[in-house]
């Protein structure tokens, strides 16, 4: 059906309703019901509308790696600061939220502390990718929040480890080699094409696709893998951790 014939029946232009079909204008929820009703779709352009709206107020690191990992096969995650973003805890991450942004309310803070936590689950539900994750020991004993944030952070670590979602390794304290510089990243493989990096700044992230680039992250993702603890050896450092609070 072209736009003349439809635009009538959404109430609009056919300039109008040509603009909303390109994404350069804003569908109002009117229009979306009227087209919802017109087709018949039973709520399901409603839905897919409600879910569009509820897309527009995330932040463009979630949009864009949400993006590239819903075809990943492998995600190859590091942070040499923080636990990396997928395997944060509710807690943990409303800490890292509330230091980065000391503008926004609190309700935001919670708002994408919760949008974070909720990627893993998402992820295994739509394509299941099998997750590595290098941390350095320093960054599992550091302190954010207080100290029962980090049981519990630590805690999880070892649950996703355990439950073989996630093959985890520690790089001790003392390594010579950190890959510091490079900053936080993941390397996402995919059936559909060569592998990119999703590169994380104080202000989101930005997805790398040159060759050379991620050649250069795949690389000191080797050096620190060669320099890390084994998994098993990883998550009995991790519990150790948390007995040793424990017992003061």
């Amino acid at each position: 059906m072209n736009l003349e014939r439809l635009a009538p029946q959404a109430g609009l232009s056919p300039q109008m309703l040509g603009a909303m079909e390109r994404g350069t204008r804003r569908t109002k929820e009117d229009v979306a019901k009227r087209l919802d009703a017109f087709f018949a779709t039973n709520g399901a352009l409603m839905r897919r509308w409600s879910q569009a709206v509820r897309g527009e107020g995330d932040p463009d690191w979630y949009e864009q790696v949400t993006e590239s990992e819903e075809n990943a096969t492998e995600i190859h995650m590091y942070h040499p600061n923080l636990v990396p973003g997928l395997l944060q805890t509710e807690a943990y991450a409303l800490v890292v939220f509330r230091d980065d942004g000391p503008l926004d309310s609190p309700e935001e803070h919670k708002r994408l502390a919760q949008l974070r936590v909720k990627r893993l689950d998402a992820l295994v539900e739509v394509n299941n990718p099998k997750l590595l994750a290098v941390i350095p020991e320093n960054v599992v004993r550091a302190r954010v929040g207080d100290e029962e944030v980090m049981r519990e952070q630590r805690a999880h670590l070892v649950r996703l480890a355990e439950s073989e979602r996630l093959r985890l390794l520690v790089v001790p304290v003392g390594t010579p080699y950190l890959g510091g510089s490079s900053g936080p990243f993941r390397v996402i493989m995919s059936e559909d094409g060569p592998p990119i990096v999703y590169a994380e700044h104080s202000g989101g992230g930005v997805i790398i696709d040159d060759s050379q680039e991620v050649a250069r992250h795949q690389a000191v993702y080797r050096e620190l893998l060669s320099w890390a603890l084994p998994p098993l050896a990883s998550i009995d450092l991790i519990r150790r951790m948390n007995e040793e609070d424990e017992h003061g």
